[in-house]
């Protein structure tokens, strides 16, 4: 599923970079292949939410609570994400002040960036340093709200995980803050991390799911995030319906069934997934960047653009697994 979202995802980004050199293509049906994989390549976040809160649930569901177990939970998840995190932060600021005018003025934001605290564009949106760091932001937000729940006396960590994100999501629907603090700690997103802690309990306490069942589900599902392109433009006040519930049921139809099988480049993939979102941001960048000086790309295939920037991230996203994450987890975790 990792391998999955992250294909999405960057394959999302891929389609933006080709808009980029090529924005007639806006222009055509909603429905053509272009703006389909533009549009539900997005998806591929809510996907890792949604997997996000079913992992973090599967890990402390038999575990004792109390101050240690939370402070445990969290210096692994800390080494398992900031290091890599930061490294290509470091590495992106680097290639922003080589290929551009960019100036070291506002250090607080490359701070905060950093840090995975945060920080927000002109326009109110969530938006650090290595753009792609917003959804570490909402990940390190609820690895604090998990443990949290583990410092509370008791072992119902799947109803203190309810009743504390649906109180936060709940408060933010009722109130729409508009300091935006407030609205990223009370975003109805979190229900994603909902979702798959929901995914994740009934995995543990229910029997697989009929074979034949999962595969309608993972269908349904499918049609269900392709189809959301008609909510095109409103997708901020309907993504957890369109891409979140959806995400959830493509996620329990893979593990509901206990499939133990999976194609061989989709686990590759899923092993280099962090890596290869994390890097292929700075490669896309550094594209657009040299393109911007002397490759218009307005008569290229703009299939052939994407495959080409896809294949070229997979490379560039195992480089930074093999040498980089990889001696870091070993290492620290």
């Amino acid at each position: 599923m990792r391998g999955i979202a992250a294909t999405l995802v960057v394959l999302h980004h891929a389609a933006l970079v080709v808009e980029i050199r090529q924005p007639a293509l806006l222009a055509g049906d909603g429905w053509s292949g272009f703006l389909l994989l533009r549009h539900v390549g997005a998806s591929g976040v809510d996907i890792f939410f949604v997997l996000s809160g079913f992992f973090m649930y599967y890990s402390i569901s038999n575990k004792s609570c109390g101050y240690l177990a939370a402070w445990t939970f969290l210096k692994r998840r800390f080494f398992r994400v900031w290091p890599a995190y930061c490294l290509a932060t470091l590495l992106f600021l680097f290639v922003l002040v080589s290929l551009t005018s960019y100036e070291l003025e506002n250090k607080l934001f490359v701070l905060k960036s950093l840090l995975l605290l945060p920080v927000f564009d002109e326009v109110g949106k969530l938006r650090p340093l290595l753009g792609v760091g917003w959804t570490l932001v909402y990940e390190a937000y609820f690895y604090i709200i998990v443990a949290a729940v583990l410092v509370v006396p008791g072992k119902l960590y799947v109803w203190k995980l309810l009743v504390l994100l649906a109180s936060l999501a709940t408060a933010g629907w009722m109130f729409s803050f508009k300091d935006l603090y407030l609205k990223f700690f009370t975003d109805p997103l979190l229900l994603e991390f909902l979702f798959g802690v929901f995914v994740a309990y009934m995995f543990i306490n229910s029997r697989p799911i009929d074979r034949r069942l999962a595969r309608v589900l993972a269908a349904l599902s499918v049609g269900l995030l392709m189809s959301s392109v008609i909510l095109y433009g409103d997708l901020e006040r309907y993504r957890i319906l369109a891409w979140g519930l959806p995400a959830a049921g493509l996620v329990f139809s893979v593990v509901g069934c206990s499939a133990r099988s999976c194609v061989s480049p989709l686990v590759f993939l899923g092993e280099i997934s962090y890596s290869l979102y994390l890097t292929h941001a700075i490669l896309f960048f550094c594209c657009n960047s040299i393109w911007k000086r002397g490759f218009s790309g307005a008569d290229v295939d703009s299939n052939l653009m994407i495959l080409v920037l896809f294949l070229l991230a997979i490379p560039a996203g195992y480089g930074f697994y093999r040498f980089v994450e990889r001696p870091m987890i070993g290492r620290f975790c």
